[in-house]
């Protein structure tokens, strides 16, 4: 039981032993005052520094920022997720399209940002059924049926000449 009288969950065990309070009212204890007021009158100023960082996080470590995307893909389809940061691998050039280098420095995702795939959709994402690729590809292959892609060989074939 919490020895802080304003505890909100007493049933939580004691897991600080030197104030005899749950983890949860020890660190609200800890926070510090005035952050969020600061961010309430400086809404523009904080906007910008939370893009600032995000974008700092993502030229820094790409592989955690997929792979926060995609454990939060997996709860929220209900697949199976058993990666760790270290299972992706972003390669230089994607490996469906090699005229395509990887760029890591956008906001959004374009042509040329790191996706990364499924192997086989239905197994989730599990060690050995994940791939980085181009977002072109992995949009071109999420949408694209095996007859369709097949038809439009054909057609290309057919029309060798016209694309030249």
């Amino acid at each position: 039981m919490c020895a802080n009288p304003n505890c909100t969950r007493p049933d939580l065990p004691i897991l600080i032993q030197k104030t005899n309070w749950c983890r949860s009212c020890y660190y609200k204890s800890k926070k510090k005052p005035g952050r969020s007021t600061w961010m309430q009158t400086h809404p523009e100023r904080a906007r910008e520094l939370l893009k600032k960082s995000r974008r700092k996080r993502r030229i820094e470590c790409p592989e955690h920022v997929l792979w926060v995307r995609c454990k939060h893909r997996a709860r929220k389809m209900g697949l199976p997720f058993d990666l760790s940061v270290l299972d992706i691998v972003i390669p230089e050039y994607c490996p469906i399209f090699p005229y395509i280098k990887l760029n890591l420095t956008h906001s959004k995702a374009r042509f040329d940002s790191p996706s990364v795939d499924q192997i086989k959709p239905g197994l989730g994402y599990i060690k050995g059924n994940v791939r980085v690729i181009s977002h072109r590809a992995n949009m071109l292959k999420s949408n694209m049926t095996l007859d369709e892609i097949t038809y439009l060989v054909l057609d290309f074939t057919s029309r060798a000449g016209e694309y030249k």
